[in-house]
């Protein structure tokens, strides 16, 4: 009995860790790719082949709520970390800082598309607060590794680390 005790730790420990904690794939096909994700590092390296591999790792206390959705959006194949809380928290990036920004239902953000006038970009989606001020709210993040080999593609990411390494074969 005893020395089943260690073996049920380490089945109950492993079964703990959360699905969201461990690390998916997407590869998105096209000419034309955006990645769209609120916080978290983005590391961006050269990739081989035609199609652009992202790998997600979500972290965090509420990773578990965070959901990747993937598709066609406005002429482009996407990658979209969609976070369904309208204040964010970092607690473990400092106290000091705090942003806020306009986030689109779809998980889409910062593309003006030229339309800087009262019913443009600034006024589309909800408001996002990205803060480490507060406990309250979603504590979640995605880091993200893409290797991107398409012709045009765009990673936008509002708060977080970004890396690049990057060559021509």
């Amino acid at each position: 009995m005893i020395a089943r005790a260690p073996l049920l730790c380490l089945a109950v420990a492993v079964l703990a860790i959360p699905a969201a904690a461990q690390t998916s794939r997407q590869v998105l096909k096209g000419d034309s790719v955006a990645i769209y994700n609120l916080v978290g590092e983005l590391h961006v390296e050269a990739g081989s082949g035609s199609d652009v591999t992202v790998e997600i790792q979500r972290g965090g206390a509420d990773a578990a709520k965070l959901e990747v959705q993937s598709g066609p959006l406005r002429g482009r194949e996407t990658l979209r970390i969609i976070y369904p809380d309208d204040v964010i928290v970092m607690p473990d990036w400092g106290r000091g800082w705090n942003t806020t920004l306009r986030v689109r239902d779809d998980g889409t953000f910062g593309d003006e598309h030229g339309r800087h006038d009262r019913g443009g970009w600034f006024r589309e989606g909800h408001e996002v607060r990205i803060t480490g001020r507060s406990r309250d709210g979603l504590e979640a993040y995605a880091d993200l590794r893409a290797s991107p080999r398409a012709r045009t593609w765009r990673c936008t990411l509002a708060w977080g680390k970004r890396s690049s390494r990057m060559w021509m074969a």
